[in-house]
């Protein structure tokens, strides 16, 4: 039926633009404004498809149609997972730079240098540290004992086992920087890890994870924050920090 090629053109638009983020050729803006772009359509699409499918499915003249009952069920699929994604992005605040230091958060050097006027700004700000205040109350530094080499050396081999790609690693200032990618849409995140001695015998550990793109991380750096320091706590030995 005529709205089957339609409901099979978003879908392969959308493989062209998750292509196109992949390869950093385009302005970053771009490949997002598609992704709302295919949204909005597939919905429409999507809405048109359910309503007209029921309208012929239920009209005398016509009655079951399997063209138009298959059209009625993919315009639930859109629509359904665009009313999940409504309700996912409620569930987190407007921010996408999160940091266990909010006063003095580790510097995104490699980000600085290689994201595009397009991106989100590196520079920390106030309201960040406000949402995050409000709705990550757990994200904190880890705070040991160990002394900096170890916790370096423990640091450096949680970042292999989190497969993130580094970027810079500062042995002598205690700087590891690193990205990671996400699985389906290519969204890169940039990761910076400080570590230093806070007080005499005591090592801190900081950790900051920034989206390149888009308002919302959805959660995500805060969840690649809490990962992280719970598998460093499991390496070095501690259920908690001190």
């Amino acid at each position: 039926m005529p709205l089957l090629p339609l409901h099979a053109f978003c879908w392969l638009l959308l493989a062209g633009l998750i292509i196109l983020n992949r390869t950093s050729v385009v302005d970053p803006k771009l490949p997002l404004l598609g992704f709302a772009f295919v949204g909005l359509l597939w919905l429409l699409l999507g809405v048109y498809s359910f309503i007209a499918g029921v309208w012929v499915w239920l009209s005398p003249s016509t009655g079951w149609n399997t063209g138009y009952g298959l059209s009625a069920t993919l315009g639930l699929l859109p629509i359904f997972l665009v009313i999940a994604f409504v309700i996912q992005v409620q569930k987190f605040p407007p921010t996408n730079d999160i940091s266990t230091d909010t006063q003095t958060p580790p510097a995104l050097t490699f980000a600085s240098q290689v994201r595009h006027a397009s991106h989100n700004s590196t520079i920390y700000q106030e309201t960040a540290a406000q949402q995050q205040k409000q709705a990550y109350r757990a994200i904190e530094p880890l705070v040991d004992n160990k002394p900096v080499e170890q916790m370096l050396s423990a640091v450096n081999d949680v970042v292999a086992e989190m497969t993130w790609e580094v970027q810079i690693i500062e042995a002598e200032t205690g700087i590891i920087e690193a990205t990671d990618t996400t699985v389906l849409f290519g969204f890169v995140d940039d990761i910076a890890i400080r570590i230093r001695s806070a007080d005499e015998g005591i090592t801190q550990v900081d950790i900051r994870s920034a989206s390149r793109i888009g308002v919302s991380d959805l959660g995500t750096n805060a969840q690649r924050i809490e990962q992280f320091m719970m598998k460093l706590q499991q390496r070095l030995g501690n259920s908690e920090s001190i």
